[in-house]
């Protein structure tokens, strides 16, 4: 099983200011949702690279800047270890990861907090690298 995951921090960007609410005719409507329409089947397009709109939406690159290289190395050798049953090397990675970013990283803490509770890092028998979601409990 392949996870795709990307580490985005939405709080990094600065909020503008909502102009005013304005009433809008049945035809702005329409031409608003034509062009969203339309904006929407450009990036749906062929050509479109998904790839290079990550390294220059000016967005994006604002989201990513807290996730080094560095940082996702550790989380990926964590995780790695994490899906093979290896819960005592993705301990030590996981560890170092999690306060990388100058935040507690959540998918760190997730992981460590279940391999710790109830199995004290140790896999249960039955481990085939993945659980069930119905595990899964908010890190408070």
């Amino acid at each position: 099983m392949k996870l795709y995951v990307i580490d985005l921090d939405h709080l990094a960007l600065q909020v503008e200011e909502s102009p005013p609410l304005m009433q809008w005719s049945a035809r702005q409507r329409f031409r608003m949702r034509q062009f969203i329409e339309a904006e929407k089947a450009e990036k749906w397009h062929d050509d479109v690279d998904m790839a290079s709109a990550f390294d220059q939406d000016p967005n994006i690159i604002v989201m990513r800047f807290r996730y080094s290289v560095e940082f996702l190395h550790m989380f990926n050798m964590g995780y790695q270890n994490y899906s093979q049953g290896e819960w005592e090397v993705a301990r030590g990675f996981l560890l170092r990861a999690k306060d990388m970013t100058g935040v507690v990283d959540g998918p760190c803490e997730a992981l460590l907090q279940y391999m710790e509770r109830p199995h004290e890092f140790i896999p249960p028998p039955w481990w085939q690298g993945v659980r069930d979601l119905g595990d899964v409990t908010r890190a408070s």
